[in-house]
């Protein structure tokens, strides 16, 4: 017949087992609470521990008492190592401490070893009971004991040490948290059972019932102190939820209202570049009118005239394009293009849109390995145009354009790289770090929007634009697109 001690600690294993994996499951859904999985392992170590004790109670012999004393010994280390972990985690830095502290580590250590001790056979003699304190060979209560060797003793002090120094830092951080005060009390019971079921058996019968009990009460205790400071944290949680949500509200207000003012600011500095572009235009324009008025022109000052009126219209018109493809959103259609077909198109549309433009020279390198690329035609031929523009305009007095095309990557990705490298005056840091910004220039003619809508083509397809530049060795200007379309969120026009 089992006794009624044993059934007792077998009833407190199945409530130690539950808790664990009460907390187990706790610390799966939320793996950043490292205190809850400490937690439930020291239940489950300490189930074991009461599986143990009852199965201590059971035995009749010392012999048959040995297994029963190794389980009980190599959790009671473990436990210890669990005890003192878990102390150090819910007094350290919040909720998820990521380092194990300097108490912890040593509590670990000699847990391990004590355990190792144990199941090694080197800290219990099956051969030699229990010595009561009267100095008689006893069977306590109808079970044996097996005497602790030094090596057990020694596992067995280091580990209460380690225990009891964690629980003592814990007590000092709970002066100044109420929460952990009552986790430290709950934590001061184990640790007081624990040394006095070390004396007693030192002087006495050995392991007592109490001491499989005594950790229940600190485990309810704890579990009621944890439960409720996670209500805390999580009504904290939503607290700070609301207000962060709130301070969202503000923070979308105020970016409307700043984009608002930016809008206008936009709106103005594009009348004022358009009144400026237009202006001049229509000023040349109406005076080679008013000169095809004369009668008596000659037949060589009309051509003349023409041709201005011509040149003219096609820089109001090239005004236009730039202003309606940069307010425009950009919605990209992707197909395979043959990209060495795609570049000389546009170097060759640059060159016919500045033909007046002498001595100019382009030298393109392909790379066979990316010979397409997926993306939409119509903005990629816009932006090649556009830094092949700049390139020209760049050069007043000739020169060569170095185009080259490389493969690369993009953030992991394989993706092409198209660098334009011209031989003019270059960019000081000034310049270079406002080149792709809206309506900026330093021509006296232009929009200053030809690499705004270069980066802004490049973005939405996922890529980028670089410039690298020194003043007097010339500037290079290299578009990075991934090989393949990303789907990203179009952006709506730079206003």
């Amino acid at each position: 017949m089992i006794p009624t001690s044993a059934v007792v600690c077998l009833a407190t294993a199945g409530v130690y087992l539950f808790v664990a994996a009460h907390f187990g499951g706790l610390w799966a859904m939320r793996r950043n609470t490292r205190e809850h999985g400490l937690f439930a392992v020291l239940c489950v170590v300490l189930a074991a521990f009461a599986l143990g004790v009852a199965w201590q109670r059971t035995t009749q012999t010392v012999a048959e008492a040995v297994p029963a004393q190794m389980l009980i010994f190599t959790s009671v280390s473990l436990a210890m190592a669990a005890y003192a972990a878990f102390c150090e985690q819910v007094g350290g830095r919040g909720l998820a401490v990521p380092t194990p502290t300097p108490v912890e580590r040593l509590a670990w250590v000699v847990g391990g070893i004590g355990a190792a001790i144990t199941l090694s056979g080197l800290s219990l003699d099956p051969a030699v009971p229990s010595v009561h304190w009267d100095g008689r060979l006893t069977s306590h209560g109808g079970h044996a004991i097996p005497q602790l060797l030094p090596l057990g003793w020694a596992g067995l002090v280091g580990g209460l040490a380690a225990t009891t120094i964690a629980v003592a830092r814990l007590g000092r951080r709970a002066l100044a948290d109420r929460d952990l005060r009552s986790t430290f009390i709950a934590a001061c019971l184990p640790v007081l059972v624990g040394i006095a079921d070390a004396v007693e058996r030192a002087y006495g019968p050995g392991t007592s019932i109490a001491s499989a009990l005594a950790p229940l009460t600190a485990v309810v205790g704890i579990t009621w102190a944890l439960l409720g400071r996670m209500g805390r944290v999580e009504t904290e949680l939503a607290a700070r939820t609301e207000e962060l949500a709130s301070s969202y509200d503000r923070v979308r207000e105020a970016q409307q209202e700043l984009v608002r003012k930016e809008q206008l600011a936009a709106v103005g500095e594009l009348s004022a570049v358009i009144a400026h572009e237009v202006r001049n235009p229509l000023a040349v324009i109406r005076n080679a009118v008013s000169g095809l008025r004369r009668p008596e022109l000659k037949a060589a000052d009309v051509e003349t005239l023409l041709v201005i009126l011509d040149e003219e219209a096609d820089r109001l018109n090239r005004l236009v394009q730039d202003l309606l493809a940069y307010a425009r959103p950009a919605e990209p259609t992707p197909e395979s293009i043959e990209l060495p077909r795609m570049l000389e198109r546009a170097v060759e549309l640059a060159r016919e849109g500045q033909s007046h433009r002498k001595n100019i020279e382009f030298e393109l390198q392909f790379d066979e390995t990316v010979a397409s690329i997926e993306c939409d035609a119509a903005l990629l031929r816009h932006a090649l145009i556009n830094i092949a523009d700049n390139a020209i305009q760049a050069m007043p007095e000739g020169g060569t354009v170095s185009v080259r095309v490389r493969a690369t990557e993009l953030d992991g990705r394989p993706a092409v790289a198209i660098d334009f490298h011209d031989e003019g005056e270059g960019m000081d840091t000034l310049v270079r770090s406002k080149a792709r910004d809206p309506f900026f220039t330093t021509r006296q003619t232009g929009t200053g929007l030809g690499l705004a809508i270069v980066d802004r083509v490049a973005r939405v397809h996922g890529g980028r634009v670089e410039i690298e530049s020194r003043h007097g060795q010339g500037t290079t200007v290299t578009l990075v697109l991934p090989r393949q379309r990303v789907s990203l969120a179009l952006p709506g026009s730079f206003s």
